[in-house]
Protein backbone atom coordinates (compact mmCIF):
# COMPACT_ATOMS: atom_id res chain seq x y z
CA UNK A 1 0.00 0.00 0.00
CA UNK A 2 0.99 3.61 -0.69
CA UNK A 3 4.19 2.79 -2.57
CA UNK A 4 3.34 5.70 -4.88
CA UNK A 5 3.30 8.23 -2.03
CA UNK A 6 6.69 9.89 -1.48
CA UNK A 7 7.13 11.46 1.94
CA UNK A 8 4.31 11.76 4.53
CA UNK A 9 5.76 8.71 6.30
CA UNK A 10 3.89 9.10 9.59
CA UNK A 11 0.50 9.66 7.96
CA UNK A 12 1.02 6.84 5.47
CA UNK A 13 1.95 4.45 8.28
CA UNK A 14 -1.19 5.40 10.21
CA UNK A 15 -3.36 4.83 7.12
CA UNK A 16 -1.68 1.53 6.32
CA UNK A 17 -2.26 0.29 9.86
CA UNK A 18 -5.92 1.38 9.99
CA UNK A 19 -6.75 -0.07 6.57
CA UNK A 20 -5.08 -3.38 7.41
CA UNK A 21 -7.05 -3.54 10.68
CA UNK A 22 -10.32 -2.57 9.01
CA UNK A 23 -10.77 0.54 11.19
CA UNK A 24 -10.46 3.31 8.63
CA UNK A 25 -13.20 5.88 9.42
CA UNK A 26 -16.25 6.47 7.28
CA UNK A 27 -15.37 10.19 7.04
CA UNK A 28 -11.78 11.42 6.72
CA UNK A 29 -10.00 14.70 6.00
CA UNK A 30 -6.59 14.82 4.32
CA UNK A 31 -5.24 18.23 5.27
CA UNK A 32 -2.03 19.88 4.14
CA UNK A 33 -0.40 22.29 1.68
CA UNK A 34 -0.98 22.07 -2.08
CA UNK A 35 1.09 19.48 -3.99
CA UNK A 36 1.64 17.32 -0.88
CA UNK A 37 0.03 14.15 -2.33
CA UNK A 38 -3.44 14.35 -0.79
CA UNK A 39 -5.43 13.26 -3.87
CA UNK A 40 -2.97 10.50 -4.74
CA UNK A 41 -3.33 9.23 -1.18
CA UNK A 42 -7.14 9.44 -1.33
CA UNK A 43 -7.15 7.42 -4.56
CA UNK A 44 -4.88 4.79 -3.03
CA UNK A 45 -7.22 4.56 -0.03
CA UNK A 46 -10.11 4.03 -2.46
CA UNK A 47 -8.15 1.26 -4.23
CA UNK A 48 -7.46 -0.56 -0.97
CA UNK A 49 -11.04 -0.19 0.30
CA UNK A 50 -12.50 -1.64 -2.91
CA UNK A 51 -9.83 -4.31 -3.50
CA UNK A 52 -11.11 -7.83 -3.96
CA UNK A 53 -8.06 -9.25 -2.17
CA UNK A 54 -6.02 -7.70 0.64
CA UNK A 55 -5.04 -4.37 -0.93
CA UNK A 56 -1.44 -5.27 -1.78
CA UNK A 57 0.31 -2.79 -4.06
CA UNK A 58 0.83 -5.40 -6.77
CA UNK A 59 -2.73 -6.74 -6.61
CA UNK A 60 -4.07 -7.62 -10.08
CA UNK A 61 -7.70 -8.16 -9.13
CA UNK A 62 -10.31 -6.59 -11.49
CA UNK A 63 -11.10 -3.88 -8.93
CA UNK A 64 -7.48 -2.76 -8.58
CA UNK A 65 -6.98 -2.71 -12.35
CA UNK A 66 -9.96 -0.39 -12.68
CA UNK A 67 -8.73 1.83 -9.85
CA UNK A 68 -5.30 2.20 -11.45
CA UNK A 69 -6.96 3.47 -14.64
CA UNK A 70 -9.44 5.57 -12.59
CA UNK A 71 -12.50 3.89 -14.11
CA UNK A 72 -13.85 2.11 -11.03
CA UNK A 73 -17.62 2.76 -10.76
CA UNK A 74 -17.51 2.62 -6.94
CA UNK A 75 -15.30 5.73 -6.69
CA UNK A 76 -16.64 9.22 -7.37
CA UNK A 77 -14.64 12.46 -7.60
CA UNK A 78 -15.79 16.05 -7.13
CA UNK A 79 -14.13 19.40 -6.54
CA UNK A 80 -11.44 21.36 -8.31
CA UNK A 81 -7.68 21.22 -8.73
CA UNK A 82 -4.88 22.40 -11.05
CA UNK A 83 -6.13 20.16 -13.88
CA UNK A 84 -4.42 21.72 -16.90
CA UNK A 85 -0.97 22.02 -15.31
CA UNK A 86 -1.16 18.43 -14.03
CA UNK A 87 -2.19 17.09 -17.45
CA UNK A 88 0.40 19.14 -19.34
CA UNK A 89 3.20 17.91 -17.06
CA UNK A 90 2.08 14.27 -17.47
CA UNK A 91 1.86 14.68 -21.27
CA UNK A 92 5.42 16.01 -21.37
CA UNK A 93 6.61 13.05 -19.29
CA UNK A 94 4.90 10.61 -21.68
CA UNK A 95 6.47 12.22 -24.73
CA UNK A 96 9.92 11.96 -23.16
CA UNK A 97 9.67 8.51 -21.57
CA UNK A 98 7.10 6.64 -23.74
CA UNK A 99 6.81 3.69 -21.35
CA UNK A 100 3.81 2.12 -19.55
CA UNK A 101 4.35 3.97 -16.22
CA UNK A 102 4.25 7.29 -18.07
CA UNK A 103 1.07 6.20 -19.85
CA UNK A 104 -0.56 5.41 -16.50
CA UNK A 105 0.56 8.80 -15.17
CA UNK A 106 -1.01 10.62 -18.13
CA UNK A 107 -4.24 8.60 -18.10
CA UNK A 108 -4.72 9.21 -14.38
CA UNK A 109 -4.01 12.94 -14.74
CA UNK A 110 -6.68 13.24 -17.44
CA UNK A 111 -9.26 11.11 -15.63
CA UNK A 112 -8.90 13.25 -12.51
CA UNK A 113 -10.70 15.76 -14.75
CA UNK A 114 -13.04 13.55 -16.80
CA UNK A 115 -14.39 11.76 -13.72
CA UNK A 116 -15.88 15.11 -12.63
CA UNK A 117 -18.45 14.51 -15.40
CA UNK A 118 -19.64 11.10 -14.17
CA UNK A 119 -23.41 10.63 -14.73
CA UNK A 120 -24.32 10.30 -11.00
CA UNK A 121 -23.13 13.88 -10.46
CA UNK A 122 -25.29 15.27 -13.27
CA UNK A 123 -28.47 13.21 -12.94
CA UNK A 124 -31.42 15.37 -13.90
CA UNK A 125 -29.17 17.98 -15.52
CA UNK A 126 -27.82 15.97 -18.43
CA UNK A 127 -28.53 18.90 -20.76
CA UNK A 128 -25.70 20.81 -19.09
CA UNK A 129 -23.28 18.15 -20.35
CA UNK A 130 -24.18 18.62 -24.01
CA UNK A 131 -21.57 21.37 -24.67
CA UNK A 132 -18.77 19.05 -23.50
CA UNK A 133 -20.15 15.67 -24.57
CA UNK A 134 -18.15 15.59 -27.79
CA UNK A 135 -14.88 16.51 -26.06
CA UNK A 136 -15.52 13.96 -23.30
CA UNK A 137 -16.14 11.15 -25.80
CA UNK A 138 -13.05 12.05 -27.82
CA UNK A 139 -10.81 12.20 -24.76
CA UNK A 140 -12.03 8.82 -23.48
CA UNK A 141 -11.50 7.24 -26.91
CA UNK A 142 -7.90 8.42 -26.95
CA UNK A 143 -7.30 7.25 -23.38
CA UNK A 144 -8.58 3.76 -24.24
CA UNK A 145 -6.01 3.62 -27.04
CA UNK A 146 -3.24 4.71 -24.65
CA UNK A 147 -4.13 2.28 -21.85
CA UNK A 148 -1.46 -0.40 -21.30
CA UNK A 149 -2.78 -3.89 -22.00
CA UNK A 150 -1.36 -7.12 -23.32
CA UNK A 151 0.87 -5.03 -25.59
CA UNK A 152 1.96 -2.69 -22.81
CA UNK A 153 5.45 -2.37 -24.24
CA UNK A 154 4.22 -1.11 -27.61
CA UNK A 155 3.68 2.58 -28.23
CA UNK A 156 0.27 3.44 -29.74
CA UNK A 157 0.59 4.94 -33.23
CA UNK A 158 0.47 8.71 -33.62
CA UNK A 159 1.25 9.48 -29.98
CA UNK A 160 1.91 13.18 -30.51
CA UNK A 161 -1.39 13.75 -32.33
CA UNK A 162 -3.28 11.73 -29.73
CA UNK A 163 -1.86 13.86 -26.94
CA UNK A 164 -2.70 17.08 -28.78
CA UNK A 165 -6.29 15.90 -29.19
CA UNK A 166 -6.55 14.99 -25.51
CA UNK A 167 -5.08 18.32 -24.36
CA UNK A 168 -7.50 20.26 -26.58
CA UNK A 169 -10.43 18.26 -25.23
CA UNK A 170 -9.30 18.76 -21.63
CA UNK A 171 -9.15 22.52 -22.08
CA UNK A 172 -12.79 22.44 -23.18
CA UNK A 173 -13.76 20.16 -20.29
CA UNK A 174 -12.06 22.37 -17.71
CA UNK A 175 -14.17 25.30 -18.90
CA UNK A 176 -17.32 23.17 -18.49
CA UNK A 177 -16.85 22.52 -14.76
CA UNK A 178 -19.20 24.20 -12.26
CA UNK A 179 -18.12 27.73 -11.40
CA UNK A 180 -18.52 27.04 -7.68
CA UNK A 181 -16.47 24.30 -6.07
CA UNK A 182 -18.77 21.41 -5.01
CA UNK A 183 -22.11 23.22 -5.44
CA UNK A 184 -25.01 21.99 -3.31
CA UNK A 185 -26.92 20.30 -6.15
CA UNK A 186 -23.83 18.28 -7.04
CA UNK A 187 -23.17 17.37 -3.43
CA UNK A 188 -26.75 16.21 -2.93
CA UNK A 189 -26.49 13.87 -5.91
CA UNK A 190 -23.12 12.57 -4.73
CA UNK A 191 -24.59 11.89 -1.28
CA UNK A 192 -27.55 10.09 -2.86
CA UNK A 193 -25.09 7.97 -4.87
CA UNK A 194 -23.34 7.00 -1.63
CA UNK A 195 -26.63 5.69 -0.24
CA UNK A 196 -27.47 3.53 -3.25
CA UNK A 197 -27.62 -0.20 -2.71
CA UNK A 198 -24.20 -1.57 -3.49
CA UNK A 199 -23.98 -3.46 -6.81
CA UNK A 200 -22.52 -6.53 -5.12
CA UNK A 201 -22.31 -8.08 -1.69
CA UNK A 202 -19.72 -6.29 0.42
CA UNK A 203 -19.03 -3.67 -2.25
CA UNK A 204 -17.89 -0.33 -0.86
CA UNK A 205 -18.37 3.15 -2.29
CA UNK A 206 -15.87 6.00 -1.94
CA UNK A 207 -16.65 9.68 -2.50
CA UNK A 208 -13.66 12.04 -2.74
CA UNK A 209 -14.28 15.78 -2.38
CA UNK A 210 -11.24 17.81 -3.35
CA UNK A 211 -10.49 21.35 -2.09
CA UNK A 212 -13.36 21.14 0.38
CA UNK A 213 -12.49 24.58 1.78
CA UNK A 214 -14.25 26.09 -1.24
CA UNK A 215 -17.70 24.77 -0.30
CA UNK A 216 -20.50 27.25 0.32
CA UNK A 217 -22.34 27.14 3.66
CA UNK A 218 -25.31 25.41 2.01
CA UNK A 219 -23.01 22.66 0.71
CA UNK A 220 -21.42 22.26 4.15
CA UNK A 221 -24.85 21.91 5.73
CA UNK A 222 -25.86 19.32 3.17
CA UNK A 223 -22.63 17.42 3.80
CA UNK A 224 -23.30 17.55 7.53
CA UNK A 225 -26.51 15.55 7.04
CA UNK A 226 -24.52 12.79 5.34
CA UNK A 227 -21.90 12.82 8.10
CA UNK A 228 -24.54 12.55 10.80
CA UNK A 229 -26.16 9.51 9.16
CA UNK A 230 -23.30 7.80 7.29
CA UNK A 231 -24.40 5.10 4.82
CA UNK A 232 -23.23 1.55 5.38
CA UNK A 233 -20.17 0.50 3.36
CA UNK A 234 -19.65 4.11 2.23
CA UNK A 235 -16.55 6.26 2.75
CA UNK A 236 -16.23 10.02 2.41
CA UNK A 237 -12.74 11.50 1.93
CA UNK A 238 -12.22 15.26 1.87
CA UNK A 239 -9.00 17.09 0.99
CA UNK A 240 -8.11 20.65 1.95
CA UNK A 241 -5.15 23.02 2.02
CA UNK A 242 -6.92 25.29 4.55
CA UNK A 243 -8.44 23.21 7.31
CA UNK A 244 -9.55 26.28 9.28
CA UNK A 245 -11.84 27.31 6.42
CA UNK A 246 -14.10 24.27 6.96
CA UNK A 247 -17.14 24.63 9.20
CA UNK A 248 -16.42 23.47 12.79
CA UNK A 249 -19.50 21.25 12.70
CA UNK A 250 -18.07 19.44 9.67
CA UNK A 251 -14.56 19.23 11.12
CA UNK A 252 -15.84 17.65 14.32
CA UNK A 253 -17.18 14.69 12.33
CA UNK A 254 -14.00 14.04 10.32
CA UNK A 255 -10.83 12.23 11.33
CA UNK A 256 -7.95 14.41 10.16
CA UNK A 257 -4.78 13.04 8.57
CA UNK A 258 -2.07 15.75 8.35
CA UNK A 259 0.17 16.23 5.32
CA UNK A 260 3.37 18.29 5.46
CA UNK A 261 5.30 20.32 2.90
CA UNK A 262 7.69 17.95 1.13
CA UNK A 263 11.40 18.39 1.81
CA UNK A 264 13.81 19.29 -1.02
CA UNK A 265 14.97 15.66 -1.13
CA UNK A 266 11.39 14.38 -1.35
CA UNK A 267 10.58 16.96 -4.02
CA UNK A 268 13.53 15.77 -6.09
CA UNK A 269 12.39 12.16 -5.67
CA UNK A 270 8.86 12.98 -6.84
CA UNK A 271 10.18 14.79 -9.90
CA UNK A 272 12.68 12.07 -10.84
CA UNK A 273 10.59 9.00 -9.98
CA UNK A 274 7.13 10.16 -11.04
CA UNK A 275 7.74 12.76 -13.74
CA UNK A 276 11.20 11.55 -14.87
CA UNK A 277 12.59 15.09 -14.61
CA UNK A 278 16.38 15.04 -14.55
CA UNK A 279 18.74 17.98 -14.66
CA UNK A 280 16.16 20.72 -14.02
CA UNK A 281 16.15 22.31 -10.59
CA UNK A 282 12.87 23.15 -8.91
CA UNK A 283 12.74 24.34 -5.31
CA UNK A 284 9.27 22.86 -4.81
CA UNK A 285 6.50 20.96 -6.58
CA UNK A 286 4.54 24.20 -6.58
CA UNK A 287 7.28 25.79 -8.71
CA UNK A 288 7.27 22.77 -11.03
CA UNK A 289 3.52 22.85 -11.69
CA UNK A 290 3.49 26.63 -12.04
CA UNK A 291 5.91 26.18 -14.93
CA UNK A 292 3.06 24.48 -16.85
CA UNK A 293 0.68 27.39 -16.46
CA UNK A 294 -0.09 29.81 -19.26
CA UNK A 295 1.50 32.68 -17.33
CA UNK A 296 5.16 32.75 -16.34
CA UNK A 297 5.30 32.22 -12.54
CA UNK A 298 8.08 34.81 -12.35
CA UNK A 299 5.61 37.39 -13.66
CA UNK A 300 3.12 36.41 -10.95
CA UNK A 301 5.82 36.72 -8.27
CA UNK A 302 6.92 40.10 -9.65
CA UNK A 303 3.41 41.54 -9.60
CA UNK A 304 2.79 40.16 -6.11
CA UNK A 305 5.91 41.93 -4.90
CA UNK A 306 4.78 45.25 -6.42
CA UNK A 307 1.25 44.65 -5.13
CA UNK A 308 2.45 44.42 -1.53
CA UNK A 309 4.90 47.31 -1.91
CA UNK A 310 2.22 49.59 -3.40
CA UNK A 311 -0.28 48.64 -0.70
CA UNK A 312 1.87 50.45 1.85
CA UNK A 313 2.91 53.35 -0.38
CA UNK A 314 0.82 56.49 -1.11
CA UNK A 315 2.31 57.11 -4.58
CA UNK A 316 -0.48 57.20 -7.19
CA UNK A 317 1.89 56.20 -10.01
CA UNK A 318 2.66 52.92 -8.24
CA UNK A 319 -1.07 52.30 -7.72
CA UNK A 320 -1.77 52.85 -11.42
CA UNK A 321 1.10 50.53 -12.39
CA UNK A 322 -0.19 47.70 -10.20
CA UNK A 323 -3.79 48.03 -11.40
CA UNK A 324 -2.63 48.02 -15.02
CA UNK A 325 -0.49 44.89 -14.51
CA UNK A 326 -3.37 43.15 -12.73
CA UNK A 327 -5.67 43.86 -15.69
CA UNK A 328 -3.17 42.36 -18.12
CA UNK A 329 -2.43 39.29 -16.00
CA UNK A 330 -6.01 38.35 -15.16
CA UNK A 331 -7.54 38.93 -18.56
CA UNK A 332 -6.44 35.57 -20.00
CA UNK A 333 -8.02 32.12 -20.24
CA UNK A 334 -6.35 30.85 -17.06
CA UNK A 335 -7.32 33.84 -14.91
CA UNK A 336 -8.75 31.74 -12.08
CA UNK A 337 -5.72 29.43 -11.93
CA UNK A 338 -3.41 32.47 -11.93
CA UNK A 339 -5.45 34.16 -9.19
CA UNK A 340 -5.16 31.12 -6.93
CA UNK A 341 -1.38 31.18 -7.43
CA UNK A 342 -1.29 34.93 -6.88
CA UNK A 343 -3.06 34.58 -3.53
CA UNK A 344 -0.51 32.00 -2.40
CA UNK A 345 2.26 34.45 -3.34
CA UNK A 346 0.60 37.18 -1.29
CA UNK A 347 0.21 34.91 1.73
CA UNK A 348 3.90 34.02 1.47
CA UNK A 349 4.91 37.67 1.25
CA UNK A 350 2.78 38.62 4.24
CA UNK A 351 4.54 35.89 6.20
CA UNK A 352 7.93 37.25 5.14
CA UNK A 353 6.94 40.78 6.21
CA UNK A 354 5.94 39.47 9.62
CA UNK A 355 9.24 37.62 10.08
CA UNK A 356 11.24 40.66 8.97
CA UNK A 357 9.25 43.13 11.06
CA UNK A 358 8.93 45.35 7.97
CA UNK A 359 5.27 46.26 8.63
CA UNK A 360 3.50 47.11 11.86
CA UNK A 361 2.06 43.78 13.15
CA UNK A 362 -1.37 45.34 13.78
CA UNK A 363 -1.56 46.62 10.23
CA UNK A 364 -0.34 43.30 8.89
CA UNK A 365 -3.05 41.51 10.90
CA UNK A 366 -5.69 43.73 9.27
CA UNK A 367 -4.15 43.03 5.85
CA UNK A 368 -4.25 39.32 6.53
CA UNK A 369 -7.92 39.48 7.53
CA UNK A 370 -8.74 41.39 4.34
CA UNK A 371 -6.81 38.94 2.18
CA UNK A 372 -8.47 35.86 3.66
CA UNK A 373 -11.91 37.43 3.29
CA UNK A 374 -11.27 38.16 -0.38
CA UNK A 375 -9.81 34.68 -0.90
CA UNK A 376 -12.95 33.12 0.56
CA UNK A 377 -15.15 35.29 -1.68
CA UNK A 378 -13.06 34.28 -4.71
CA UNK A 379 -13.18 30.54 -3.92
CA UNK A 380 -16.78 30.23 -2.78
CA UNK A 381 -18.75 32.86 -4.68
CA UNK A 382 -17.12 32.72 -8.11
CA UNK A 383 -16.10 36.38 -8.04
CA UNK A 384 -14.21 37.80 -10.98
CA UNK A 385 -10.47 37.36 -10.22
CA UNK A 386 -9.66 40.84 -11.52
CA UNK A 387 -12.40 42.66 -9.62
CA UNK A 388 -11.65 40.66 -6.48
CA UNK A 389 -7.95 41.53 -6.53
CA UNK A 390 -8.56 45.18 -7.40
CA UNK A 391 -10.91 45.39 -4.41
CA UNK A 392 -8.29 43.72 -2.20
CA UNK A 393 -5.57 46.09 -3.38
CA UNK A 394 -7.62 49.22 -2.71
CA UNK A 395 -8.72 47.81 0.65
CA UNK A 396 -5.11 47.21 1.70
CA UNK A 397 -4.11 50.76 0.70
CA UNK A 398 -6.95 52.26 2.72
CA UNK A 399 -6.04 50.28 5.86
CA UNK A 400 -4.02 52.49 8.13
Amino acid sequence: MFENIIGQAATVETLRRELAAGCFPGAALLSGPPYSGKLSTALEIARVLTCGQRGQWSCACPSCRKQRLLVHPATLLAGTRYFEADIAAAADCLLRVRKPPARYLFIRAVRKLTRRFDPPLWEGEESRLKPVAGALAQVEEELDALAPGDTAGEEPPGLEKRLEAVLAGCRQLARGLPAQNIPIHLLRRASAWLRLTAPGAGTRRVLILECAEGMLEASSNSLLKTLEEPPRNAFLILTTSRRAALAPTVLSRLRTYPFAERSPAETSEVLSRIFREEGKQYSSLREYFLAWQEVDPREIASIAQRFVAAAGCPEEELEAEVLDRLAKLFGGRQARECAATFYQELLGRFGALLREGAVDPRRLARWNTLLRGHLEAFERYNQSPLLNLESLFLGLRSTA
